[in-house]
């Protein structure tokens, strides 16, 4: 999100970003809020989460925190992007209350099964019906998305693919990269591939002796990484800072774990956002197959996609680091795939249509 919120400070006059904590594998414990005319800051607070909150309170005090701001600051906006079923349902009823003319519901991830507790799940299913059914619009980030939510019954007039934006940055030279450094960014959680690159990572060293780890992000396994030898742990860092970053990187992780059951697999219809990011960094990519973008970075060249074990994610690793043949190569696809998700090309076609009231499909 953070591409859509830089492109819609220069897009709209006013733009207002609401942000509220995973409660899940969270690494931010506070939502925050920010008001924007261009990239000036007009106006901020926060409000620090409670880490003893149910996660069912949690999920209502969000609701609650963004009708409040809406009420309070006596903001009219003339679009809502709700980035999830319970996002989006504040922009129906801020809608209904005339603080709101148009509402996107921005599907980021979709599983059948978004809980394993049958009550949550029920809930869950009835707000996404909700959104689906009353949103002006559906953004979805892939294509499997927009297809799913056709069998759902989502009319093609609404359903629109907007794959996640990314800004390119500027290519660095040879002697600016780290030859020697894999980054991965993100949750440290099983699901992430924590516990696959602690058992592959001191295999790699002992073929690469200079390789090093380095991993930005926080989470329950924090104790796990810093257990992994020769590697340098940065903490939570995002925009300008985690820009600067990624060029001079090597190769980027993206170790997605397949879940147990595909009806509980969120991976399978996202567009994982730390792909992109690296993508737009020029760093080839190495994926595992538990999401569509595997396809992409094979079909394009962008990276090595891998199954979920230690001796394939091990050579993968190796690979990137011994042959520059390939590795250079890789790089100039990763920019030129990059290069097709600038912002202008997914959110501002689709803001401007919306604007226009253009009825278009996303897939035929």
């Amino acid at each position: 999100m953070y591409y859509l919120e830089d492109y819609a400070k220069q897009w709209a006059s006013l733009s207002v970003f609401i942000h509220h904590p995973l409660h899940k594998e969270s690494t931010v414990d506070k939502t925050c809020f920010w008001e924007y005319v261009s990239d000036h800051l007009l106006w901020s607070s926060e409000r620090r989460r409670s880490t003893f909150l149910p996660v069912v309170v949690s999920y209502l005090d969000d609701i609650l925190l963004t009708l409040l701001y809406a009420i309070r600051r006596r903001r009219h906006f003339d679009i809502f992007v709700g980035a999830d079923c319970l996002n989006a349902l504040c922009g129906l009823i801020l809608r209904a209350f005339g603080l709101v003319d148009q509402v996107v519901f921005y599907t980021i991830d979709l599983a059948p099964k978004r809980f394993a507790n049958r009550t949550l799940n029920l809930m869950y299913a009835a707000l996404d019906a909700i959104c689906l059914r009353l949103s002006n619009c559906v953004w979805s980030v892939s294509e499997p998305m927009v297809l799913a939510r056709r069998c759902q019954g989502l009319q093609d007039a609404k359903n629109i693919l907007v794959p996640t934006g990314i800004k390119s940055q500027q290519p660095r030279t040879k002697d600016e990269i780290d030859s020697n450094a894999v980054v991965m960014i993100g949750a440290l959680a099983p699901a992430k591939g924590v516990e696959l690159l602690a058992k592959a990572f001191p295999e790699v060293i002992k073929k690469v002796p200079h390789a090093h780890l380095v991993i930005v992000g926080s989470g329950r396994m924090l104790d796990l990484i810093k257990s992994i030898p020769r590697v340098e742990y940065l903490g939570i860092l995002t925009g300008p800072k985690l820009s600067d970053l990624l060029p001079r990187m090597r190769i980027g992780l993206a170790l997605y774990q397949p879940a147990p059951s595909s009806d509980l697999d969120l991976t399978r219809f996202a567009e994982p956002g730390k792909v992109r990011d690296y993508l737009a960094s020029g760093l080839p990519v190495i994926l595992t197959r538990a999401t569509h973008m595997a396809g992409v970075i094979e079909k394009r060249q962008a990276g090595l996609v891998i199954d979920y074990r230690v001796e394939d994610l091990v050579n993968a690793i190796v690979r990137l680091l011994m042959d520059d043949e390939l590795y250079w190569r890789m790089r100039q696809n990763t920019l030129a795939l990059s290069r097709e998700f600038e912002p202008t090309a997914t959110y501002g076609r689709a803001l401007g249509l919306l604007v226009a009231g253009t009825k278009y499909c996303a897939l035929k």
